[in-house]
């Protein structure tokens, strides 16, 4: 048989068991408690979730769908007339292009002409300059000549 020693070692030894064991019953207990809670917000969650559900017409989704396909349709003639549109357009500024290409070469030509008659004027009038100078000394001299007298 154990002696009275033995057994209070024995005890020693299965105190702090016991203490871990009714930590673990506490622990179990508080467990059963939050699996209750947890139970009850899942039905909870059924319940809204059921009131959630969306019931959904295949023939109503048919519909949209069909006309969504008819507005894209419409959208796609749409740009299709767009683009004609816009290559006319550079037809038109292609033509307007070359149009002001020659117009810029007319005005280049143009200036070209009226600067060749500024020099063709300048020429002339130094010309007729040279020439009324001449013609007023044979003039003077003339009247010398005639000794008339001279005018005022």
């Amino acid at each position: 048989m154990l002696s009275q020693n033995d057994l209070k070692q024995i005890q020693k030894i299965f105190n702090p068991v016991q203490v871990d064991v009714s930590d673990l019953k506490k622990d179990v207990s508080g467990l059963k408690v939050d699996v209750s809670d947890l139970k009850k917000d899942v039905s909870d969650l059924k319940t809204d979730v059921s009131g959630l559900k969306v019931k959904v017409d295949v023939s109503d989704l048919k519909k949209d769908v069909s006309d969504l396909k008819t507005d894209v349709s419409g959208l796609k003639v749409d740009v299709s007339d767009l683009k004609k549109d816009v290559s006319g357009l550079k037809v038109d500024v292609s033509g307007l292009n070359k149009g002001l290409t020659q117009t810029q070469k007319d005005v280049k030509d143009i200036k070209k002409d009226v600067a060749q008659t500024r020099k063709d004027v300048k020429v002339i009038i130094s010309y007729f300059d040279r020439e009324y100078v001449e013609l007023r000394k044979r003039i003077e001299r003339i009247e010398e000549f005639l000794r008339l007298p001279p005018e005022n």
